[in-house]
């Protein structure tokens, strides 16, 4: 029988850095049966399985997804751990200039990522007796990636681009110039949060390679996790002097309507800090609370100069409408939604005050990025800020959520749907025209062009049925303006 205990302390087998992870959070046992069982420890955010809370000990097959708080569980690598196979020898080289960089967790290594998915010693690069340069995986647990294929042993090509477990990149030929001439060779290690600033101040970068060009797969691969749904639902509360009326709202047809409404919409992290840009429509919610006073109000007037009864005054002068926010956040990429507890928690933080740059900012309450997924943030400093850049026929790619839940829905979560096309018109001062398929729920989506750098958000299309090639994005240089 094995035991794995879960938790933020130290003392855990599987220690999960997350402030909604608590300290001893959950506990998978393997009976000698090979049965797998997790069990909650009374935690505060609780532990799913499927997307279901669980309140006793549940057990679990290799199909199961798990969640402790808002952190994913890769739980299978901790039941299984894979033998980890020799590390790659390279012959001997008595030349002097042979340079030689290992990468991995653990800090003796010349290159150290402290993530939990990057395997103690992961990778080696070197140079061999023939001037190239040579990466070989040493039988990690996540792997090594060069150009989306995973390798064993590479020679490395100019503009070739390596992604260590998948996730981060290894700006390679600042190690080794091709003057070759000898890098530093300090050790460098990268913090788990590390800002796009100190990114372009080490020598050694994860900094998306701006080089060369971009495939469709390297965009939706970089960029899969910094795009998240945004859900909004609410209602209006309505209240006399004679007590609670109901909760309202505003139809599409601009009639009051009982319930709730709401709204799904995308947005994209641009900051460690949790920042997210999407559409002034999507996040700037349009109080209709006086609309419905006025209403009620109405109402009351009516009733009272067809009846003659007087208390008809008294209760639209009393009447009083409060807006109720049921949800206000984001559902991130490729997780299970079953309800409010799956919604991070967002705050808007501020837009433009022209309806022409449909722009907005909000940001996680917590103020930083969700854990346990590695998030590359759309780095505005590098989007297109100059129109003559904004050229008819550019490639874009659009990565979003169109019409909600309702498409972005599978078996394996929510995904976002990635959509190429070309720039189709400019001349506009705010937008540019594009022909990626889009419908509502897309509004927000981030549009990179060819280098994978931020070009536009897209905010509009033409409803009727069956109609694209119509879409709007805003310029980037005003979300770029926005966040300043």
């Amino acid at each position: 029988m094995k035991y794995i205990k879960i938790g933020r302390s130290s003392a855990n087998d599987v220690v999960l850095n997350d402030p909604t992870v608590s300290t001893q959070h959950a506990i998978i046992t393997v009976l000698d049966t090979k049965e797998i069982r997790i069990k909650d420890l009374n935690s505060t955010n609780g532990t799913y399985v499927n997307g279901r809370l669980i309140s006793s000990e549940t057990t679990i097959t290799t199909n199961d997804y798990i969640r402790l708080g808002n952190c994913t569980l890769d739980w299978l690598k901790y039941i299984n751990p894979r033998p980890q196979p020799p590390v790659p020898v390279f012959p001997v080289d008595s030349s002097a200039n042979r340079r030689k960089k290992t990468i991995g967790s653990m800090t003796s290594n010349d290159i150290v990522l402290s993530h939990s998915d990057v395997s103690r010693n992961h990778a080696q690069l070197m140079e061999n007796d023939r001037g190239e340069i040579v990466i070989a995986d040493c039988g990690s647990t996540n792997g090594t990636y060069v150009n989306g294929m995973k390798i064993s042993t590479h020679t490395l090509r100019p503009g070739d681009r390596i992604m260590i477990a998948n996730k981060y990149m290894l700006d390679w030929e600042q190690l080794f110039p091709a003057s070759g001439k000898k890098g530093n060779t300090k050790k460098i290690v990268i913090p788990i949060l590390i800002s796009a600033a100190a990114v372009v101040a080490v020598i050694v970068g994860f900094a998306i390679y701006l080089g060369s060009w971009w495939t469709a797969n390297d965009v939706h691969d970089y960029y899969n996790n910094s795009v998240v749904m945004i859900t909004a639902k609410w209602t209006y509360h309505v209240s006399t002097s004679s007590g609670n009326i109901g909760n309202f709202h505003i139809d599409g047809d601009g009639k009051l309507a009982e319930g709730a409404v709401g709204l799904t919409g995308t947005g994209f992290f641009v900051s460690e800090n949790g920042k997210i840009i999407t559409n002034k429509h999507v996040a700037a919610i349009d109080d209709k609370s006086e609309e419905i006073k006025d209403f009620f109000q109405r109402y009351y007037m009516y009733q009272a100069r067809e009846t003659g009864n007087r208390q008809y005054i008294s209760l639209a002068q009393s009447v009083r409408v409060t807006l109720n926010m049921l949800e206000y956040g984001i559902i991130r990429n490729n997780t299970h939604y079953t309800g409010a507890r799956d919604v991070i928690p967002c705050k808007f933080l501020k837009t433009y005050d022209s309806d022409e740059i449909d722009v907005a900012i909000i940001q996680t309450n917590s103020q930083t990025l969700p854990a346990g997924v590695k998030i590359n943030v759309v780095n505005l400093d590098k989007a297109i800020v100059d129109d003559k850049n904004i050229k008819i026929n550019t490639k874009v790619y659009l990565m979003g959520f169109p019409l909600g839940q309702f498409l972005a829905t599978t078996s394996s979560g929510i995904k976002a749907d990635f959509q190429p096309g070309t720039i189709t018109q400019t001349g506009s001062d705010f937008y540019f025209r594009h022909n990626a398929v889009s419908f509502g729920g897309a509004s927000g989506s981030p549009i990179f062009e060819k280098r994978g750098r931020l070009i536009g958000i897209h905010y509009a299309g033409l409803a009727q049925a069956g109609v694209h090639g119509y879409g709007r994005g805003i310029k980037a240089k005003y979300a770029v303006d926005l966040a300043k």
